[in-house]
């Protein structure tokens, strides 16, 4: 990443990420078999074998790319920060309220960074919630000394585009859980992987053809400190294009309670299925996002 970002040009670097992914999908076997049970479970006879193979190579160089946007070079920060952010007066008109924004982030679909990038370039200050296993876009085992003293580079990376950065302790905590309502009582916005999993409790929800677990933990924390609950996705609609877009606020104040969490839940669910449809190459969670 730091050799590339310093000294190979723009098409070099995309051939770099091109070659990193070509090579994870042939190296990975276990992934690429359970990415083709995925693409088939969710398309079936819809699309061609051919396309669905098309579909796997895109989406394993689509988690190099995004590995690479952490440290991007100087022109592909500017396409960042210039992408077109559609959807931004549903976050301006969230902060106009002063009860902050819950900025709900998928973890595998298009791109985080870009989203990030872009509203920083926009001036506004993002507080990111990481799981305590999260390490650049890399699950490990958080106890691990030899993984745990490269934080600090991902941070590093990560942290010019945003106001701070929070991971979830190992175990769920009310004080965790009233530090993130006082940051939203400042009218902050806080981000955070509206699919992860980490959560007191996890609703299972068929999605692309199986059942997928999505936390209640975002929808808890928009109902308790009376955020606005937005979805936000990190798009490359086609060949060279970049768009962020922000979905509509989902609403999670009804009653009773439990309903109305499960309700947007399932909210979230049905646009990240849509967009996963539409953007299926981008989607680079096929092989680890179903279990």
């Amino acid at each position: 990443m730091l050799h590339a970002s310093r000294y190979l040009p723009r098409a070099a670097r995309r051939a770099e990420v091109i070659a990193l992914g070509r090579a994870a999908y042939l190296l990975s076997r276990s992934k690429r078999e359970s990415t083709a049970r995925r693409l088939d479970a969710a398309f079936g006879a819809e699309l061609s074998r051919a396309a669905k193979d098309a579909i796997a190579k895109a989406s394993f160089n689509q988690f190099w790319r995004e590995t690479f946007w952490m440290l991007p070079s100087p022109s592909e920060q500017r396409a960042l920060e210039t992408a077109p952010l559609h959807g931004e007066e549903h976050l301006r008109e969230a902060l106009a309220r002063g009860k902050g924004v819950v900025l709900l982030e998928t973890n595998a679909l298009g791109s985080r960074m870009l989203s990030r990038i872009a509203l920083h370039a926009r001036g506004y200050p993002i507080h990111q919630v990481h799981g305590h296993q999260h390490l650049g876009g890399f699950e490990v085992d958080p106890h691990d000394y030899a993984i745990r003293r490269w934080r600090g580079f991902f941070d590093s990376c990560e942290g010019k585009f945003v106001a701070d950065i929070i991971y979830l302790p190992d175990s769920d905590t009310l004080a965790f859980t009233r530090s993130l309502i006082k940051k939203l009582g400042q009218n902050a916005i806080v981000s955070l992987a509206g699919d992860g999993g980490q959560s007191q409790r996890l609703l299972g929800l068929p999605s692309l053809g199986a059942e997928r677990r999505f936390p209640t933990g975002p929808m808890s924390l928009a109902r308790s400190s009376g955020a606005t609950l937005l979805a936000i996705f990190g798009l490359a609609p086609h060949a060279g294009a970049l768009e962020v877009i922000i979905e509509p606020p989902i609403e999670v104040a009804g009653s009773p309670r439990e309903a109305a969490i499960d309700a947007g839940i399932r909210r979230y669910a049905a646009l990240i299925e849509k967009y996963c449809r539409a953007y299926p190459e981008q989607y680079y969670g096929w092989a680890t996002s179903f279990r």
